[in-house]
């Protein structure tokens, strides 16, 4: 069982104990062993069924929002108007930029599309692969005794090549080794850290190969952590939210959702769709917000969409308890799951109305007209 199958299973395991632990629910897992396109569960109360389908998104993130060449022109167009904004505050000063950054603001739009049209586009799916990969080879390296932790940050979730991966590996070896013998080389700023050094560095996994490609480079820090035996490393990535899996997913899921309805008794169930995430949103709650509306705006045969989330089962301390009280909360609080809801009110084709009870719990949120992330 591969990771992204197993996650899958976690988390449709979650949704059918969310319901068969409260009073008068069961979750009927309904049988995909012949490759039908059914959903996940059938779901019943003493007041009626609906059918759900549970969807998790393994690539959440990606380096541009939406398709790279429509990110980038919102983005030099943007940039364009801070331009004429600033000529018209400073009409008696000459702005100065570099040929390049002139060519890319206001260049023939069909030339810069057809220039930077092909950039490529790195999602979390792949960084998150190069991740366990770099994990795994220095858990065996020569510098897995070192009692160093190592933070990679990337800004555009770039997926190094084998080669680019063998050289930096290499590369990153012999400045560990160098660093703990006290030979730091130029490459690194050092800064205190809890006492220990601490040292910092850009390295550039990857340069542009052709016209429109671009440069990507990873930030080191390097920390020595005290009573810390094996060298360990953490990869931290950013990017704006992946849309493309969460609309595949979601269209898949409403042809399952119809397909099995028509198989029912009543053909007319209520059918709701859960997202779970691999990991986190981040700070893209406002897009997803605007992307679940939309697409509940176009298929009105769905119910619900609903977001699985995680909080723990406890009342926050105060803030008088203290650092300590709030580090014990966040790390020994039970966690139990909850739901962001969006209800679909534009339903078609008499599709029977969804319960306002079924995600009744005092958690979750549950939201019924489009509105932005608070």
């Amino acid at each position: 069982m591969d990771k992204e199958t197993n996650i899958s299973e976690q988390n449709e395991q979650v949704i059918q104990d969310y319901f068969t632990n409260r009073l008068g629910w069961s979750a009927t897992k309904l049988d995909k062993s012949n490759k039908s396109q059914s959903p996940d569960f059938r779901i019943c109360h003493p007041d009626g069924c609906f059918l759900c389908e549970v969807k998790t998104i393994s690539s959440v993130h990606a380096s541009y929002p939406d398709k790279p060449i429509d990110y980038l022109l919102e983005e030099r167009q943007k940039q364009r108007l801070d331009i004429e904004q600033w000529r018209e505050k400073n009409p008696t000063t000459r702005l100065v930029m570099p040929k390049s950054q002139y060519d890319y603001l206001f260049s023939d739009e069909k030339e810069f599309i057809t220039k930077y049209g092909q950039r490529r586009r790195n999602t979390q799916a792949e960084f998150s692969s190069f991740a366990d990969t770099m994990q795994k080879d220095f858990a065996n390296s020569i510098v897995s005794d070192l009692p160093y932790t190592l933070r990679l940050d990337s800004d555009d979730l770039y997926a190094p090549t084998k080669d680019e991966s063998r050289k930096f590996f290499k590369w990153l070896e012999k400045e560990i080794s160098a660093i703990h013998s006290g030979n730091p080389s130029w490459n690194w700023h050092v800064e205190p850290y809890l006492g220990l050094a601490s040292y910092r560095t850009f390295y550039e996994i990857h340069t542009p190969k052709y016209d429109g490609d671009t440069k990507s480079q990873y930030l080191l820090t390097l920390s020595r952590i005290l009573h810390q035996t094996k060298f360990q490393v953490e990869l931290v990535s950013y990017g704006g939210l992946n849309l493309g899996p969460i609309t595949q997913n979601i269209e898949k899921a409403v042809t399952q959702l119809e397909t099995k309805a028509t198989t029912e008794d009543d053909p007319n169930l209520p059918r709701i769709i859960v997202l779970a995430f691999e990991s986190g949103i981040g700070f893209e709650w406002d897009t997803l917000f605007q992307h679940l509306w939309y697409e509940l705006e176009q298929h009105k045969n769905v119910n619900a969409i609903a977001v699985l989330q995680w909080k723990p089962d406890t009342e926050a301390p105060s803030q008088d308890e203290g650092l300590a009280a709030w580090l014990a909360y966040l790390f020994s609080a039970p966690i139990v799951p909850f739901f962001v809801v969006f209800h679909n009110a534009e339903l078609q084709n008499d599709i029977k109305p969804l319960h306002n009870f079924v995600f009744d719990d005092k958690w979750s949120t549950q939201l019924y007209s489009p509105q932005k992330a608070t």
